[in-house]
């Protein structure tokens, strides 16, 4: 490369061939050509150049208008793209949020440890179908099982009471029907037969129908209907409510998990309508209590589906549950929220809640089976340090009669990282009269890789009891149950007959309902 050089050539006069003098004036422009002369650059001193592509700057398309000129062009186009993505968008939230949670309880297993630790209850029972099918031929659609049960209808034989009038309670014997009513009527179009109040029921009144179905019962499920009989009659019930028995003498109000004891009923006289109890009751006596809201002629058909309560648990006793509020995660209430006992200082006694509702805690405690349950709704937890615990729970259990215990199934929580562990040991007394002297005591081997949920099975060496006095100790901070079963044998004293069905209460037998039959032989 070359480049032009500023040099200009300037012709000075001198008189002396040594002497230089510059002279007054400047010379006149020569008018000679001038030299120009071209130097090479050095390489080095070129600029370096970059590689990078230089991207063209982006042109701006966007016309600026006045003020004036805006307001007389047409409004702005829409993409319709952008609207149909946007209401697709809102229609996948909308049935996110709607959807119901399944009910479905699928255990998670683990090859690292034995299959016999993680034994679950079946949420739904194998034999739903069939219980529809041998339904449906009736009337009735099979019902919404809830629980470790195969809901049959209740009782090989039952009996129906009423107090409808002022000369004593109604009674009749019923064999295993559909319905539980007079063995004359059926549930479809034919038959007249189905309880009716006396006169019309007004919203005071407290007039039920009692069914005594002969033993502890596991009840699911309740069907009602209303007096059809070939469209020649229109009574019905619109809601009712429920009490219930385990001896006859103490009297319980059914709750739904809200704490909601109406139950919604039929709409017309012919149609039946089948509801699942949430929570199912265990009993033996249950009482159908028709609602109004004005005066009206009621009638009614009902139906019972269960299983008979093999556990034979009449109530248990323990501290209540408590409140955990783990930092970053939503506060867990641990209570038992569908207790049908007392709550006396802080412990519950004399009667079933969660622990024998069928219902199987999930792995994540905070995870619930229930339509808008809390955060650890499933489960009834204590902490290690709380002063009703003082490092372990005792719980109390009673049961209708005098059995030999072979085992004793807990299902517990074993979520480690949150602080959550099954019991390290417990030990079992046994009530006979009188505690024993001996307890049964059983360690687990605790688990520190699988945070699933399991079932425990503590062996009892078949010992002879009423009740049964069992201390977990804590192996965590935190201790948590979901069920408690029991696997038994009825105790046959030579002395005394085979017990055929716990006796019902004096009072309720000599009482001023009037006189109850037996139940025939089976």
């Amino acid at each position: 490369m070359y480049t032009r050089s500023n040099s200009v050539t300037v012709s000075v006069q001198t008189n002396h061939p040594h002497s230089f003098a510059y002279p007054t004036a400047m010379a006149t422009r020569n008018t000679q050509p001038e030299i120009f002369t071209f130097e090479r650059i050095p390489t080095q001193a070129t600029a370096v150049r970059s590689h990078a592509p230089i991207r063209p700057k982006r042109r701006c398309v966007r016309v600026m208008y006045p003020a004036k000129v805006r307001m007389h062009l047409p409004p702005v186009e829409k993409s319709q793209a952008k609207r149909w993505l946007l209401v697709l968008w809102l229609v996948l939230l909308w049935q996110i949020y709607t959807e119901e949670p399944s009910a479905d309880a699928t255990p998670l297993t683990s090859a690292d440890s034995p299959a016999d630790d993680y034994q679950v209850l079946p949420f739904q029972s194998a034999q739903e179908e069939q219980v529809r099918q041998l339904t449906d031929v009736d009337g009735f659609s099979g019902p919404q099982l809830t629980a470790a049960c195969d809901d049959l209808p209740v009782a090989p034989w039952f009996q129906i009471f009423s107090n409808t009038s002022g000369t004593g309670l109604e009674t009749t014997e019923s064999p295993s029907l559909p319905l539980a009513y007079d063995q004359s009527t059926g549930n479809g179009e034919g038959g007249d037969g189905a309880w009716c109040p006396e006169g019309e029921l007004e919203p005071s009144d407290s007039q039920y129908l009692q069914v005594d179905l002969g033993q502890l019962t596991f009840v699911t499920v309740v069907g009602t209907q209303g007096r059809y009989a070939r469209s020649s009659g229109k009574e019905f019930a619109r809601a009712y409510r429920l009490n219930y028995s385990r001896d006859g003498t103490l009297w319980r109000t059914w709750k739904n998990r809200h704490g909601n004891p109406v139950v919604e009923a039929n709409s017309d006289a012919y149609n039946p309508v089948i509801k699942d109890l949430h929570p199912p009751i265990i009993t033996r006596l249950v009482r159908i209590i028709p609602v109004t809201v004005v005066s009206a002629a009621v009638c009614m058909r009902v139906e019972l589906y269960g299983c008979p309560w093999e556990d034979g648990l009449v109530s248990y006793s323990s501290a209540e549950g408590q409140l955990m509020m783990p930092p970053g995660f939503p506060i867990a209430s641990l209570n038992d929220s569908i207790y049908d006992g007392t709550n006396h200082r802080r412990r519950l006694s004399g009667g079933l809640g969660q622990l024998t509702d069928g219902v199987i805690g999930q792995d994540d405690f905070l995870l619930t089976r229930q339509y808008h349950g809390w955060p650890g709704y499933d489960y009834l937890g204590w902490r290690k340090d709380s002063l009703s615990t003082l490092g372990y729970v005792e719980m109390e259990f009673v049961f209708d009669r005098q059995r030999n215990f072979t085992s004793m199934k807990v299902h517990s929580n074993n979520m480690f990282s949150r602080g959550v562990k099954i019991f390290s040991n417990v030990s079992c007394w046994f009530k006979l009269g009188a505690w024993g002297a001996g307890p049964v005591v059983f360690h687990t081997v605790l688990d520190d890789r699988n945070p699933s949920a399991r079932y425990v099975t503590v062996p009892l060496g078949r010992r002879a009891a009423t009740a049964l006095r069992c201390r977990f100790c804590f192996a965590d901070v935190w201790m948590m149950f979901s069920e408690i079963s029991f696997l038994s044998e009825d105790t046959i004293l030579p002395t005394q007959p085979v017990p055929t069905a716990p006796p019902l209460s004096p009072d309720l037998r000599h009482g001023n309902h009037g006189a109850i039959a037996t139940s025939p032989a089976t």
